[in-house]
């Protein structure tokens, strides 16, 4: 063994830059060579990082943190709260172009920067070193948890002033690792940050090594040449599975997500919420999820996915019979429902829709499309039925009720819109007692629920393959979330092998 730790990615990354990044792999990538004030733990936690405490004042409009002292960046200059300052408004300036501006749209004076009338958040108050106040223009209580988000993360001025439009290249950051070498079209490889508290003291580097094949990367981790698999493919899971030996080497990750059917509630006759209740009670989701997806989902009883609050249980009140009115209005014309085939198994699961659609008379025609031209045509409105995914941004139940129900959201793509849910949502947004949010938004889930403007699906879980020799992984229900800080190498058990 090298030392090295080669975790298998299927694409390029693009940019480092936690302003820019927007893929996936770009915001783990950023979340692991740049420190934030706090992050999100193997159980949707939230943790300190750079900042070792804060506090929420005056009802959630105002928050105080603490950072550790005695940290440097990379340049030699130390941590301090002017960094903070810094990132933020840099985050949040128009001229600057970061497609995650809006994430301190709600910081005091946000639109004085972002119009370009001042180069610092007002709102954000430098109480001395090491210590700042966050002014917020409404009490909120997801700010802590959006500030886990890649956006979040804290840059050095100097390094971003010196590389200029190549920072996302070569970043330079207080996170636990750094960038090692980077080669297009084959990997890119960090070493662990020594200026980082509790950095990685066990491999000498982790490999993101492209490898966009199922089959070939499949090989390569049969041969050595890859440690992790992360998904384990779908397309060779069943062969792993088979192998007894292995069956302990699939971690299964309960991640954010929910899976649904979205109705066009803007749209005769699925304006009217008792055609979309008929509608919803025609669909029963739970023997092709099984048969289908099996462990790698789990049912959806509303929006919220497991682990927030506001999760709704399987005892949970349901649509049980078709409203007989509903169902006449919705037999009378032929609805079509669109979809992306990301895999077989997707469109197995519309044509049972349309199956359980068809026992109770209703006419569905399937439209399987092209990413862009389905985007386009939700946008517009141009869909009967739509089968959609949200995973989320940040550990918060706020994160899946307000972008995809809240009547203002461009996300809310069903066009569902009432005066209460918006209230409830609203609620959930700045009310600071945690089992009082809990129960606002099992309120709002539920009232969601029975106005049906959706059916959820399920939730998907992620299936992870590692190496027997490879020790420590602590994966985490957000993708940006691991930072590695435990993995390792022990020695080889070979024995596996011989179990195939």
């Amino acid at each position: 063994m090298d030392g090295v730790i080669r975790i298998r990615t299927l694409e390029n990354p693009t940019s480092l830059d936690p302003a820019y990044a927007t893929r996936a792999l770009d915001g783990q990538l950023a979340c692991l060579v740049h420190g934030g004030l706090v992050r999100c733990g193997s159980q949707g936690q939230i943790l300190p990082e750079l900042a070792h405490s804060w506090e929420s004042l005056e009802g959630g409009k105002r928050y105080r943190f603490k950072l550790r002292e005695n940290l440097r960046f990379p340049s030699g200059v130390a941590l301090t709260s002017e960094d903070v300052v810094y990132s933020f408004s840099r985050l949040s300036s128009r001229k600057n172009a970061s497609p995650h501006a809006w994430l301190f749209e709600d910081v005091a004076g946000y639109r004085e920067v972002y119009e370009g009338s001042s180069e610092r958040l007002p709102g954000i108050h430098v109480v001395d070193l090491h210590a700042f106040e966050i002014e917020l223009a409404s009490p909120s209580a997801t700010l802590p948890a959006r500030l886990t988000m890649p956006a979040a993360r804290i840059v050095d001025s100097r390094a971003v002033l010196k590389e200029g439009d190549r920072y996302g290249r070569h970043p330079a950051a207080l996170g636990a690792w750094e960038v090692l070498d980077w080669a297009d079209d084959s990997h890119i490889s960090l070493r662990p940050n020594p200026l980082y508290p509790g950095h990685n003291h066990n491999v000498k580097a982790i490999r993101f090594t492209l490898s966009p094949q199922d089959f070939s990367a499949c090989a390569l981790f049969e041969t050595g040449g890859l440690h992790i698999l992360q998904p384990l493919p779908l397309t060779q899971a069943a062969r792993w599975k088979s192998f007894a030996g292995w069956q302990d080497q699939i971690m299964r990750i309960r991640e954010m997500n929910v899976y649904y059917l979205g109705f066009g509630c803007h749209r005769p006759p699925l304006n009217d919420a008792k055609v979309r209740q008929a509608l919803a009670a025609c669909i029963h989701p739970e023997p092709f999820r099984k048969a289908l997806f099996g462990s790698r989902t789990e049912p959806a009883y509303g929006p919220i996915p497991p682990g927030l609050p506001g999760n709704l249980l399987a005892d949970a009140p349901g649509l049980k019979r078709p409203d007989p009115e509903g169902l006449e209005l919705l037999r009378q014309k032929e609805l079509e429902l669109w979809f992306i085939e990301s895999e077989a198994s997707i469109s197995l699961a519309m044509e049972a829709i349309q199956a359980d659609l068809a026992a109770a008379g209703i006419r569905c025609r399937l439209r399987k499309t092209d990413a862009a031209t389905y985007a386009s045509w939700r946008r517009e409105g141009k869909f009967d039925l739509f089968f959609a995914n949200w995973w989320a941004d940040y550990p918060d139940p706020d994160n899946f009720l307000a972008p995809l129900f809240k009547t203002a959201s461009a996300s809310n793509m069903t066009r569902y819109s009432d005066p209460e849910t918006d209230r409830l949502i609203a609620r959930v947004a700045i009310e600071p007692d945690s089992g009082k949010r809990q129960k606002i938004a099992q309120e709002a889930s539920r009232r969601i629920v029975e106005a049906a403007p959706a059916v959820f699906l399920w939730h998907r879980n992620t299936e992870i393959l590692y190496q027997p020799w490879v020790k420590g992984l602590d994966p985490s229900p957000l993708f940006h979330a691991s930072l590695h800080l435990d993995l390792r190498i022990e020695e080889q058990a070979s024995h596996l092998f011989g179990s195939r």
